[in-house]
C-alpha cells in the first residue's frame, strides 16, 4: 500500500511542477532575488545607498540568470530603477543613466509613479529615456498553437496569442508562452537587425508520453521537500503494513459493517410478521 501511495505522490508532484513551469533551483533563486529587492529598498530609504546598491546588483544577477522563468518583471525593473536612484542620490549620473536604460529596455511601456519617486528623478528618467524612444523600432508578432496562450516578455505579462506589439525598440527579449495543460515555451529573441519579428510556438500537452518520460526520469524534477518525504517513507518497515493507518481504517470500516448487519438482522427478527391483509379504502368525492 505504501508503495502505491509513494508512486501516487511522485506523479502528483511531477504534474504540479509541470504546471508551475519553473524548476526548483530557478524558483529558489528568483525568490531570493525578490527578497533582495525588498531589502534593498528598505536600505535605500534608510540612506544606506552603497549597501542598498549591493542588494540590487545581486538581485539583477539572479534575475538575469533565470530570465526564461521570470514572471515578476516589475521586480527586475525596480532592481534597475532603484540602483539608478542610488547612483542619482550620490550624484553618479552616468551610472544612474545606465541603470535607467536597462530598466527601460525591459518594458518601454513602464512609467514611474509620482507618488513613489521625486519630481527630480522622474524628470531625469524622462530625459534619459527620450533618446531611446527615437531608436529603430520593431514589430513583434507572437503566435502559438493552440491560440490564446499567455505571453510574458522579460517577465511582464503582455496578453494572449495571437499578439502583436508595435513600435518596440530593437533589442533582445525573453519570451515565455504559458497555457494550462501545456508545457511552457521559452525563447530569447534578438530584434536588433529586423523591423518585423514573428514567433511561432507549438505547445506540447503535459500528457504527452515523451514529455512525461523525460520529466519523471530524474529526481531533479521533484522538490527537495518531496524527496525528503519519500526517503522517510522508504526508510520505514514496509512489511509491517498491518500497523499502518490504512490497515486500521479498513478494519474499522469492516467491523462497522459487520455490526450493522448483525443489528439489522436482530431488529428484523424482533418485529413479528403479520399475515393480515391491508385494506384499501377508496373514497369517491361528490
Amino acid at each position: 500500500m505504501k508503495r502505491l501511495f509513494t508512486i501516487f505522490l511522485i506523479l502528483c508532484f511531477s504534474f504540479e511542477i509541470g504546471f508551475a513551469g519553473i524548476e526548483p533551483p530557478a524558483q529558489e533563486n528568483l525568490s531570493i532575488a525578490f527578497e533582495k529587492v525588498i531589502q534593498g529598498k528598505e536600505l535605500y530609504y534608510q540612506s544606506s545607498f552603497e549597501e542598498a546598491l549591493n542588494h540590487f546588483k545581486e538581485a539583477q544577477t539572479l534575475y538575469h540568470g533565470h530570465m526564461a522563468s521570470l514572471t515578476k518583471g516589475d521586480s527586475l525593473f525596480e532592481a534597475h530603477i532603484y540602483a539608478g536612484l542610488c547612483h542619482f542620490s550620490q550624484k553618479q549620473m552616468t551610472s544612474a543613466k545606465e541603470e535607467i536604460k536597462k530598466a527601460y529596455l525591459l518594458n518601454p511601456k513602464k512609467t514611474l509613479d509620482p507618488k513613489t519617486f521625486s519630481p527630480a528623478f522622474i524628470a531625469f528618467f524622462q530625459e534619459t529615456t527620450k533618446p531611446l524612444k527615437d531608436l529603430s523600432k520593431t514589430k513583434l508578432e507572437i503566435h502559438s498553437t493552440p491560440d490564446f496562450a499567455k505571453v510574458y516578455i522579460n517577465g511582464f505579462e503582455m496578453g494572449l496569442t495571437p499578439l502583436i506589439i508595435n513600435h518596440w525598440p530593437q533589442a533582445e527579449y525573453h519570451v515565455r508562452i504559458v497555457m494550462d495543460d501545456f508545457r511552457e515555451w521559452t525563447s530569447s529573441i534578438n530584434t536588433t537587425q529586423q523591423k518585423n519579428y514573428r514567433v511561432n510556438a507549438t505547445l506540447i500537452r503535459l500528457s504527452d508520453p515523451t514529455w512525461l518520460s523525460k520529466k519523471t526520469s530524474s529526481n531533479d524534477s521533484i522538490s527537495i521537500e518531496t524527496q525528503r518525504f519519500l526517503k522517510a517513507m522508504e526508510s520505514q518497515n514496509t512489511s509491517a503494513w498491518t500497523t499502518s493507518f490504512w490497515f486500521w481504517s479498513i478494519a474499522a470500516i469492516a467491523a462497522g459493517g459487520v455490526t450493522y448487519a448483525v443489528l439489522s438482522s436482530q431488529q428484523q427478527k424482533a418485529v413479528p410478521k403479520s399475515s393480515t391483509p391491508v385494506s384499501i379504502v377508496t373514497a369517491h368525492l361528490p
